[in-house]
């Protein structure tokens, strides 16, 4: 696993987002102030991959305090030639979480907390506590490995060094064993649904199939016999069933008596016909002069028009009448009332005249106050520029001041800050110089201690570790010292030299940063100032002219506020003018309004009348000229005239009337003889026409039965029936010829209908003959044995198809169960094989041993050839050829020993699975002398060198001098923030910035 990219938020101090992007960077050192944030990192690497913190199984105490509740992280990395993204986050606010895992090569996701925790560790190959043990190591951590027992260093290493994958095996070939077994039995059950042998099974069903087969077919062809005479049988019962239903409506339909009938109504209907002459005769006379009348009515009408005509031509002379007299006072009246609207509008012509002269005084007089007001908005805007200009003045007067004393007290503070760094650098000294003493005495004190551990078992005479001559006999090996109050010691010392170290440096950066920076910035503030003074001075002159500027604020604007007043006076009196003369335009204009309204409505009620004047003549013209052309009026229409032609109207209208009443007793007469010869027809219809309809209609159905019947026996059809216009006397004949050979038809259906009878019993005997024939006592005993041939022949050929579908599915189950078989005691013997202990041990020993070799040599190089790794994780100390046990070991080399067998995990690690491509190593290089320190990072440099990638987190000066890559950490009010230093920022800090607590 090698990291790419880290996106975090709400995590500890980080409550804003945050990216680090270890892409193309192989040794990395984080730097930082206490707290500010570095081990975060590593918190957010755990959460992200184990969805856990380093130091609990939860993620609580991730959340940051002052954030929004929510943690996030995106984790981008590579494992082998694959890259992952998995990303998180949880809140406090809900109960639910997202966990999403992305194969970025491939695009499968895995979602849920489960299923992506199981995800990582297959792909990573580490459980959390296995990852914190060899690729992350957080504080007070780092030599859990180095100090574990047997049993648990083992399980680390089983992990890391891929020992487990031999178990994994096992189980694997165990669970493929047992699946391959289940999948055998279900074979083998499987194969129990099918013949034992399918090939034997289809011949035996394949010869008895023919058998059954030829006695079907003789079967077969005895009931198509039976069914040939089973036809015949019922086509004759058939046909002599349909002639004797023939032969009985023939009988039925025969009318007794019908030619007698018809002969009968025939005498009748000829008495009928005499009095319908008669009726005729008469009515013909009637409408003679009825047409003589009609064209006595036409000529009057023609010559003064009809009653309804001669009706309306009075009416129409009597209107006239009216309205002639009436027409000609209207006209007077109309000429009087436009003399009169003539005089009004000469008026109106003066009056607007007048309106129009006041209109040019109303536009000067609002010109004028226009031009007020815009005066008086300039003054009042002079007014407010000169107060603006005024105050900008006297506050940059008061920022003059303040820039001074800042820049006295500035001035004072860096007398004091040079005194206490003078002081500091003294004590500082004095405290570098007590450390090398006691870093002298506690190394003699710590090969006095090896030595002593070294000669714990050696006795009188034993040959000496050093020059290999035997020990006298009083030899007692030395007491070794105790080293406890010696370390606390040297610790202190180192403690209290970097300490003043540190306060030195911070009040030489004091006395830096106000010589630099404040006495500069001061100075620069106090110039720009006086020249912001000068320029607000200039402004206000230029907007209060030569006011004196010594005077109160009043005083210096008194000019432009006098000037503001006088304007604002000047607007006042122009509005009054302005009002006064609106007042008088708009008095003569609504004169002239209401008066031309008065106006207005005259002149429209003279237009009115004049209209409604010529509608009525209008109409008198019409009414004149839709006259008849015998009663018409000469123009001018005189009221005499109108009189003569009304009386001359009503006496032709009395003539027409008399006509008309004559025509109405012709047209009762003949509505009578109507009546008349409708009861008449009436009459016939009923004693004549109905009774001759009814016997025609039986005649007819009897004359359709006959049809068919001699259809069906053989025989000519009857006379044709005559039309229903022909005589009844001929109607008559013609029924007695059609009852005759009704007669002969009906015999001779009698006769054939024997015949058919006749058919029908021999077609019985034939039926009797086959069924003997196939061996059958009768039809039904011939079916029975029918369907029983025709089941078995069926049975046989499902048997024979079920032989042959199951032949090559039982060859192939056959070889499947063969097959299965032997893979499952293959499996079984992979298992017997894995499940040795002696073949694990081998392997677990091996690999140990590589490991035990490989932290050895690394060793042996950071701790300048004075250690290596027994072969059972003690240590050997090369001073004294001596193994130790690694709780005998200081701080320094529990460090090394520590570091040295992660840096070899990390490397065996990668040659074995590919997935741990890097290393995180978190404080503890403060415990190191200065010559093991740099023997430290020369063996990391080297580590990184090969691909990896390797970050170390810490405050010593030698770590970020080392360093490729320098992520810088600070804290501030909110958050934390992280970024990458470059070259001449990475210099600061190793050299300038000790005094800000960057490195410890």
């Amino acid at each position: 696993m090698r990291p790419e990219t880290l996106t975090f938020a709400g995590l500890s101090s980080y409550t804003h987002q945050e990216t680090i992007d270890f892409t193309g960077k192989n040794f990395i050192a984080v730097v930082g102030d206490t707290g500010a944030g570095k081990s975060t990192i590593l918190e957010a690497i755990c959460y992200a991959l184990y969805n856990r913190c380093t130091y609990a199984s939860s993620i609580s105490p991730l959340i940051a305090d002052g954030g929004d509740g929510t943690i996030s992280v995106e984790f981008t990395f590579t494992v082998g030639k694959r890259r992952w993204r998995v990303s998180r986050s949880a809140s406090q606010h809900t109960p639910t979480s997202v966990h999403r895992l992305t194969c970025l090569d491939t695009g499968v996701l895995t979602t849920g907390a489960r299923q992506v925790n199981a995800e990582i560790r297959r792909t990573v190959g580490l459980d959390c506590d296995t990852f914190l043990r060899a690729v992350v190591l957080p504080q007070g951590r780092f030599q859990e490995l180095l100090q574990m027992n047997g049993r648990g260093r083992a399980q680390v290493l089983d992990s890391v060094l891929g020992l487990e994958q031999l178990g994994q095996v096992r189980d694997h070939a165990k669970k493929l064993q047992l699946r391959l077994n289940d999948r055998l039995t279900e074979y083998r059950l499987h194969r129990r649904r099918f013949l034992d042998d399918p090939a034997a099974a289809l011949a035996t069903a394949s010869d008895l199939h023919r058998e059954r087969l030829k006695h079907l077919q003789q079967l077969e062809e005895a009931r198509t016999a039976i069914v040939g005479s089973r036809a015949s049988q019922r086509q004759a019962a058939t046909e002599a069933g349909k002639l004797a239903v023939v032969k009985d409506a023939l009988s039925a339909a025969i009318p007794a008596g019908a030619a007698d009938q018809l002969r009968t109504l025939a005498v009748h209907s000829h008495t009928l016909d005499v009095q319908r002459n008669d009726i005729n005769q008469l009515a013909g006379q009637l409408r003679i002069e009825q047409d003589l009348l009609r064209e006595q009515v036409a000529h009057a009408e023609q010559d003064g028009g009809t009653v309804s005509g001669t009706a309306a031509t009075i009416s129409t002379l009597a209107y006239l009448g009216e309205q002639i007299p009436q027409q000609h006072r209207r006209a007077r009246h109309l000429a009087k009332t436009s003399g009169e609207l003539a005089g009004e509008k000469t008026k109106l012509q003066q009056l607007k005249q007048t309106v129009a002269d006041l209109e040019p005084s109303v536009i000067a007089a609002d010109k004028t106050l226009t031009d007020a007001e815009a005066a008086l908005a300039r003054a009042r805007a002079r007014k407010d520029v000169a107060v603006e200009k005024l105050r900008i003045w006297r506050q940059t007067a008061a920022d003059l001041q303040k820039a001074h004393d800042e820049f006295s007290r500035l001035e004072e503070a860096l007398g004091a800050a040079q005194g206490k760094a003078s002081d500091a650098k003294g004590i500082a000294d004095r405290a570098e110089g007590e450390r090398e003493q006691n870093e002298h005495a506690h190394d003699a004190l710590r090969k006095a201690n090896a030595a002593a551990h070294s000669a714990a078992e050696l006795e009188p005479g034993m040959a000496c570790l050093i020059c290999d001559r035997p020990l006298p006999a009083d030899f007692t090996p030395p007491a070794a010292p105790d080293l406890t109050a010696a370390d606390i010691s040297h610790k202190n010392a180192r403690v209290h030299a970097e300490k003043t170290g540190r306060a030195a440096a911070v009040a030489a950066a004091q006395v830096k940063t106000l010589q630099d920076d404040d006495l500069p910035a001061a100075r620069r503030s106090v110039a720009e100032t006086k020249n912001l003074l000068a320029a607000a001075l200039r402004d206000l002159q230029e907007a209060v002219a030569d006011a004196d500027l010594v005077g109160t604020d009043e005083q210096i604007l008194k000019r432009v506020t006098d000037s503001a007043a006088a304007a604002d006076n000047d607007v006042r009196r122009t509005a009054k003018d302005r009002d006064d003369t609106h007042r008088v335009a708009t008095s003569a204009k609504a004169e002239f309004d209401i008066r031309s309204q008065a106006h207005a409505t005259r002149v429209a009620e003279l237009q009115e009348q004049q209209r409604e004047h010529l509608a009525v003549g209008q109409a008198i013209d019409e009414a004149a000229s839709g006259l008849p052309q015998r009663f018409a009026l000469a123009a001018p229409v005189d009221i005499g005239e109108v009189q003569r032609q009304k009386t001359a109207a009503e006496a032709h209208q009395h003539h027409l009337q008399q006509l008309t009443a004559r025509q109405a007793a012709t047209v009762e007469a003949l509505t009578g003889l109507r009546e008349r010869s409708t009861a008449l027809e009436k009459a016939y219809t009923k004693t004549i026409t109905k009774p001759a309809v009814e016997l025609r209609e039986k005649l007819m159905t009897l004359a359709q039965r006959v049809a068919d019947a001699t259809a069906a026996v053989g025989l000519d059809r009857p006379a044709p029936i005559p039309a229903a216009d022909t005589d009844l006397a001929t109607q008559a004949q013609w029924a007695a010829d059609l009852l005759a050979y009704t007669q002969t038809t009906f015999d001779v259906c009698a006769a054939t209908i024997s015949d058919y009878q006749q058919a029908e019993q021999g077609a019985g005997d034939a039926i009797a003959l086959s069924c003997r024939t196939a061996g059958a006592a009768d039809e039904k005993d011939l079916e029975q044995q029918y369907l029983a041939a025709h089941g078995a022949v069926q049975n046989l050929q499902g048997q024979i198809e079920r032989a042959e579908a199951e032949l090559p599915v039982v060859t192939s189950l056959q070889e499947r169960i063969d097959t299965a078989n032997s893979t499952v005691n293959a499996l079984e013997q992979l298992c017997a094989a894995l499940a040795e202990s002696k073949f694990v041990a081998e392997a677990v020993s091996r690999r140990v041993q590589a490991l035990l070799y490989q932290a050895s040599d690394i060793l042996f190089t950071i701790s300048s050839g004075h250690y290596r790794f027994a072969p059972d994780f003690r240590i050997l100390d090369l001073d004294t050829t001596a193994e130790r046990d690694v709780k005998t070991l200081s701080g320094g080399e529990t460090f090394l020993a520590s570091l040295a067998l992660a840096l070899a995990v990390v490397e065996l690690a990668s040659n074995a699975t590919g997935h741990i491509e890097a290393l995180f190593l978190d404080e503890g290089f403060g415990t190191l002398d200065t010559t093991s320190l740099r023997d430290a990072l020369t063996a990391l440099t080297g580590h990184s060198t090969t691909g990896r990638l390797v970050t170390v987190i810490s405050h010593m000066r030698s770590i970020a001098e080392s360093a490729e890559h320098v992520l810088v950490v600070e804290r501030t009010l909110t958050t934390s923030r992280t970024h990458w230093a470059d070259a001449e920022e990475k210099e600061r800090v190793i050299n300038d910035d000790l005094g800000r607590g960057l490195l410890e």
